[in-house]
């Protein structure tokens, strides 16, 4: 007997675990109860109010419910009580089958629980009893397959017989769907396992299927895409035995490579072939006894589904053993711990935690064919150059050191070329955060040339930050405890709308961001700078990119109307400094709250923009200087401290260094991060003007020398910009930063495709 009252849910006592079987065999499932509400109601044509939802918890020790990757919580309505009834009736439940979420989701390892639920004042659920029938079959569904009909075991052949060839045919056809952007996957069918002898003598794996994409109802067929642009696919896996459900993973990397991408939304005559997998890429030190080959079928978007109504899977094992030479597997285990980590430090001192939903996917698996080869996987893009990226971080007014790097990198590209370069032409993406992302935008949506830019950039930091917003406010630290801001956003929002007048002809002061004529192959440079959604709702507290260009159908597009001038806003509207923007019903503050460096989110969207096979040439990150006593650790932080750690940038950096050596192509050296230090630039001085006035003497000037802690702690100070513009010039004379400056812009300049 158990009892839910009014607002409340109870989890009951009816709990099954979820044991391989169960998992793997169950097919139906159905709640049953002898229940009843408190035996009344004022209105019985409104329904009843106490219900009972079938709930997976994750292990037996906890009563709070799973929830899915887009947060949505795993519980699904089984029944409602009758209405008024005082006595109980025997209710028999939904039937959720193999179609239901429920049985998608459920793991090994699991808890099936009942709920009992009632709302509103008055209502009551009581349970006398209840149970819960399931149906399972006596073998798994995805049952391994045979070599042939009659045997288990590779078959011995006579010697003048030089391979065999084994198909293994799919019994059933396999559906995904996307309800989200999160990527969705099921594993078709798997082999037999394989056995110590027939991994020697394995020549070659291919996948045949026969498939689509959505087609909506009265949309026509359509021509083929391009690979690289499709949301489906198919990959080959190895698992540790056939029954498993998740790849083997060797030193961080799971053993999963793509076959082939879906390119047409209607079957096609015959199935079609994916890659061809031979001796070359299969490495038997990673294949053991007891592993299975199986396949994988992928969907990312939403809303969108596909349809593989058959398919088959042959495998060439030859007669005789000939081991393959081995492949090197990177280890990539410290790289893919650290990504989930970076902002730990802060949600340590600060409860505000944003989260960033394009980040994510670099903390998904590593995959085999991403890093085992020196040469990208089956590249789409073979025919186009390698792509050059540009990341900018925060800092306020410190932003000019990371104008200055690229001036002398651009000088030397120019040069090279034998004619003025501007960043636009070079760059295909840029990322932005603050004062980068203004830099940015005025370099890429703009197409400033970088001797505007820095004139502009002297001009509008005077005029943003010349005056307090507030007499009585003067400091970060009160301004931050207090809940206000230093300055005024209107001299900023009305210097970029002057800037979008001048530098886009016919263009108006609130034109928008983004550019729907700048797709994934326009050659058009493409920026994106970050925000933080900071909304007290669910959907709030999250990172948002604000992009020129229009995104492909595997990434969520994010506010498309956002003006030129609020992208700017919503980009620098760092706490303590600025107000937030509102748009809408949104409210946004400063990138730079768990994003002041964009490397990983950049890394990442460049990825998802162009297709992970596109390879990358040049990835250049500018800093803005490096806090001189960063903290981290868990306790109370002074608000400076605080301000710090969330614009912190280098712990992205550190980051960026192992993933970006996996990135198309492998091995070439890509990345370049140029931050002007203390520890790098710590005998560096310049002279700057004084003015004394000594008892009873007239005021007089001297220059005195100031270094790297004395100009750049602050980023309001905007009398501090031509000191921090010449003590970059000086640290870039470093034999060191020399050397870093001449090689990447040696790539930059690479004409060639």
């Amino acid at each position: 007997m158990f009892k839910a009252y009014t607002t409340r849910c109870q989890l009951t006592r009816y709990r099954l675990r979820a044991s391989r079987n169960s998992a793997n065999r169950v097919v139906e499932i159905q709640l049953c109860t002898d229940s009843h509400d408190q035996g009344w109601a004022t209105d019985k044509a409104q329904g009843s109010w106490t219900w009972f939802d079938i709930v997976i918890l994750s292990n037996a020790n906890t009563d709070v419910p799973k929830h899915t990757k887009d947060g949505r919580e795993m519980a699904w309505r089984s029944h409602a009580n009758q209405v008024g009834q005082d006595t109980s009736t025997r209710h028999f439940g939904l039937i959720f089958d193999r179609r239901s979420e429920l049985l998608a989701w459920l793991e090994v390892g699991n808890v099936i629980a009942v709920r009992a639920s009632a709302r509103f004042k008055g209502w009551t659920n009581y349970g006398g009893k209840g149970y819960v029938t399931a149906r399972v079959l006596s073998e798994d569904l995805f049952t391994p397959q045979k070599w042939t009909l009659t045997s288990d075991k590779v078959p011995k052949l006579s010697q003048e017989i030089q391979d065999g060839g084994y198909t293994f045919t799919a019994s059933t056809g396999c559906l995904v769907q996307a309800t989200h952007a999160t990527l969705q996957s099921k594993i078709w069918f798997t082999t037999p396992a394989l056995t110590s002898e027939s991994i020697h003598q394995l020549e070659a794996v291919q996948l045949f299927a026969r498939s689509r994409f959505q087609r909506r109802d009265g949309e026509p067929v359509s021509a083929s895409i391009a690979p690289g642009d499709s949301f489906s696919w198919f990959d080959i896996i190895v698992f540790e035995k056939p029954t498993d459900t998740v790849p083997k993973v060797v030193n961080g990397v799971s053993l999963v490579w793509l076959s082939h991408a879906n390119v047409v939304n209607d079957f096609g005559a015959d199935a079609s072939p994916g890659q061809l997998f031979d001796e070359n890429l299969i490495n038997e030190e990673d294949v053991e006894q007891r592993h299975a080959a199986g396949i994988l079928r992928h969907i990312r978007s939403a809303p969108q589904e596909t349809y593989a109504e058959s398919g088959h899977l042959v495998i060439r094992i030859s007669n005789e053993s000939h081991p393959a030479p081995a492949i090197v597997i990177p280890d990539v285990v410290a790289a893919t711990q650290q990504a989930g980590q970076i902002y730990q430090d802060i949600s340590d001192n600060q409860n505000v935690m944003y989260q960033s939903t394009i980040m994510a996917m670099l903390t998904n698996e590593v995959r085999a064919d991403f890093v085992i080869s020196t040469t990208p996987p089956p590249t789409y893009d073979s025919t186009l150059r390698p792509l050059r990226v540009l990341c900018l971080d925060g800092g306020g007014v410190r932003g000019v050191s990371e104008l200055r790097i690229l001036k002398q990198i651009m000088d030397k590209v120019s040069e090279a070329e034998g004619r003025t370069v501007h960043p636009y032409e070079v760059f295909d993406m840029m990322a932005g955060t603050s004062t980068g992302g203004l830099i940015a935008l005025m370099l890429g949506r703009l197409k400033m040339s970088i001797e505007d830019c820095e004139n502009t950039y002297d001009d509008i930091s005077k005029r943003i930050f010349e005056e307090k917003a507030r007499s009585i406010i003067t400091s970060p630290r009160n301004a931050f405890l207090g809940g206000t801001y230093l300055y005024n956003s209107k001299p900023l929002e009305d210097a970029v709308k002057e800037l979008v007048v001048k530098h886009l002809p016919g263009a108006s002061p609130n034109e928008k961001l983004q550019d729907i004529t700048n797709i994934s192959e326009t050659g058009q440079c493409k920026v994106f700078v970050m925000a933080c959604r900071a909304n007290s709702t669910n959907d709030g507290r999250q990172a948002v990119h604000l992009r020129s260009y229009k995104t492909t159908a595997q990434m969520p597009e994010e506010f498309p109307d956002f003006k030129i001038w609020e992208a700017a806003r919503a980009t620098s509207a760092a706490p303590a400094y600025f107000q937030r923007l509102e748009v809408g019903q949104d409210e946004f503050i400063d990138g730079g709250m768990g994003w002041n460096n964009p490397i990983l989110e950049l890394i990442t969207e460049v990825s998802l923009m162009y297709g992970v096979n596109r390879p990358v040439g040049c990835i250049l990150s500018l800093g803005t200087g490096i806090p001189l006593d960063l903290k981290f650790g868990s306790g109370y932080a002074p608000v400076e401290d605080i301000i710090n750690m969330l614009t912190n940038s280098e712990r992205a950096h550190e980051n960026a260094v192992p993933f970006s050596k996996y990135i198309p192509l492998p091995g070439l050296d890509k990345y370049w991060r140029l931050n002007l230090s203390k520890a790098l630039s710590d005998k560096d001085t310049v002279m700057k003007i004084v003015m004394e006035k000594p008892w009873f003497e007239k005021s007089k000037e001297r220059e005195v020398p100031v270094g790297y802690g004395d100009v750049m702690t602050v980023m309001d100070n905007w009398t501090a910009i031509p000191l921090i513009r010449e003590l970059t010039d000086k640290w870039l004379e470093h034999q060191l930063e020399q050397e870093a400056l001449k090689k990447c812009a040696s790539r930059l300049s690479q004409k060639a495709k």
